[in-house]
């Protein structure tokens, strides 16, 4: 990026003579282009003015300041706060950022509406709404029941905000979930080239029938970045089917069905096509670990020692091995499994035993593993950090980015990690308002400074950031929703916005 104003370095000393320190210059006010650029980037945001709506913010680095500036990818009314699935989620390969979110479409009918970026979450792409599924398609699955076999219906229309991953030929993949008069459809649809921005009529991966499905209905409840797929039963009732995208094509994985809750799942598919799956039998069940080849019969692996999971583990690949993820009361605490056979034997490293109830996030970078959570003292929290350097064979001691403050209650934090860049995020409660946090550490975790983020405006609140890491920079895209009165409904009009540093 080119720099907003010229530096001047200093001029090497006459030999044999050490160079005295000298104080750094007064910073020269930037030139004429970033200032027009600063308020071209800062008017945007401006002009959204949430008022009493939700905003989607993206604030970017305008190459002349420290603190993000706002860019505005959506407008009030452009997307959907609230009702089944994520808000808002994204999938990143490299400098390859994608983001998707349920939107309102014509005559009141929500659709799903994604946007990219290849420059590391820079600059995006407008927003793509995708392809519903034709009426009259039928499921692409083996089918237990008629019920589940009926076709779409007319009136069909998308209910969940998309999982999206990059597959290996970096082509955007969305999964989300669609409902007609019959019950709830799981769809699947890809772009036609890498970047083409033009998605395939989706493809049926399952249905649930009845049009008051309980549970969780069709909402896919765990996707990998290189693409393998859970999709959960009806409110327990059936197994909960593994598909597998390894060749540009959907198949059932009939050995990794299993019968669990059809919450807090996680799944993971390795560039060389191993499965790994997490799932629990019931609420207060402790993780059971599926992993092995797709064409394989798996291994089972019950993690008995891991507690009662506080939120959906966390899964991946990090120096040549399998990852898991978890967190617990005490005295389990918050722990980091690893296999280096596929699945065939785990050692566990323990990250740290919190007090309270701590939902840990976790993120990877190279060796170096990440984790930040929430650490209570009484109706407060701290935000707390524990770091790997060697693949997490070891954790460092846990360090607070943020003290617990009387009147502040914090939510669990969001991490993103790549290169030196580590970038924690939370959502802060003060005065019946939510506000967005964050913290970045440019050296590998050594040091922090804020994340300079514009607060909401009186009557609006935060919600639902999510964080991506690349070699270009990191980001945060999150929601700006008005304080919701009693009894409004669930789904709130919003815009987008992202924010980003290099």
């Amino acid at each position: 990026m080119r720099a907003c104003w010229p530096r001047r370095e200093p001029s090497p000393p006459p030999q044999g003579r050490t160079a005295a320190p000298r104080a750094m210059p007064p910073p020269r006010r930037p030139g004429r282009e970033c200032r027009t650029r600063l308020r071209e980037v800062f008017s945007r945001g401006a002009r959204a003015g949430c008022g009493a709506r939700t905003c989607l913010i993206a604030a970017v680095l305008a190459g002349c300041t420290r603190t993000p500036a706002t860019r505005l990818l959506a407008r009030a009314g452009e997307v959907l706060l609230g009702g089944a699935g994520a808000p808002l989620t994204i999938a990143s390969v490299d400098d390859n950022i994608a983001l998707g979110w349920l939107a309102p479409g014509e005559g009141s009918v929500a659709q799903v509406q994604v946007v990219r970026s290849s420059d590391g979450g820079r600059t995006f792409s407008a927003p793509m709404p995708l392809p519903l599924p034709r009426v009259g398609a039928r499921p692409n699955s083996p089918a237990a029941s008629q019920a589940a076999l009926e076709p779409v219906a007319p009136g069909v229309r998308a209910s969940t905000a998309p999982l999206l991953f990059l597959s290996r030929s970096e082509a955007m993949v969305a999964i989300w979930s669609a409902r007609d008069p019959a019950g709830h459809v799981l769809l699947a649809s890809r772009e036609s080239a890498p970047d083409s921005r033009v998605f395939t009529v989706p493809e049926i991966l399952g249905r649930v029938a009845g049009a008051h499905t309980s549970g969780s209905g069709a909402i896919p409840i765990a996707t990998a970045p290189r693409g393998a797929l859970q999709r959960p039963g009806h409110a327990g009732e059936m197994p909960i089917s593994t598909w597998f995208d390894g060749a540009g094509a959907w198949r059932e994985l009939a050995n990794f069905a299993s019968r669990g809750f059809p919450h807090g799942n996680a799944a993971y598919a390795s560039a060389d096509g191993v499965i790994l799956l997490v799932h629990r039998a019931s609420p207060s069940a402790p993780p059971v670990v599926t992993a092995g080849p797709a064409e394989g019969m798996p291994h089972r692996s019950p993690f008995a020692d891991a507690g009662v999971q506080t939120q959906a583990p966390f899964v991946g690949e990090c120096s040549g091995h399998l990852v898991v993820g978890t967190s617990a009361a005490a005295p389990a605490g918050i722990a980091l499994y690893r296999s280096p056979n596929a699945g065939q034997s785990w050692s566990r490293s323990a990250v740290a035993t919190p007090p309270g109830l701590p939902a840990a996030r976790f993120a990877l970078a190279g060796a170096r593993i990440a984790v930040a959570w929430a650490e209570p003292h009484g109706d407060d929290a701290a935000i707390v950090l524990a770091l790997s350097g060697d693949g997490g064979t070891r954790f460092g001691p846990p360090r607070i980015l943020a003290p617990a403050s009387a009147g502040l209650r914090r939510s669990a934090p969001w991490i993103a990690t790549a290169g030196e860049r580590v970038l924690v995020a939370w959502l802060e409660r003060s005065a019946g308002a939510e506000i967005l946090r964050a913290r970045l550490s440019s050296d590998g975790g050594k040091t922090f400074a804020d994340f300079g983020l514009e607060e909401p405006s009186p009557g609006t609140r935060d919600a639902a950031p999510t964080l991506w890491a690349a070699p270009s920079g990191v980001g945060i895209a999150w929601l700006r929703a008005a304080i919701a009165p009693p009894g409004a409904p669930m789904h709130v009009s919003a815009t987008l916005r992202t924010t980003f540093a290099d």
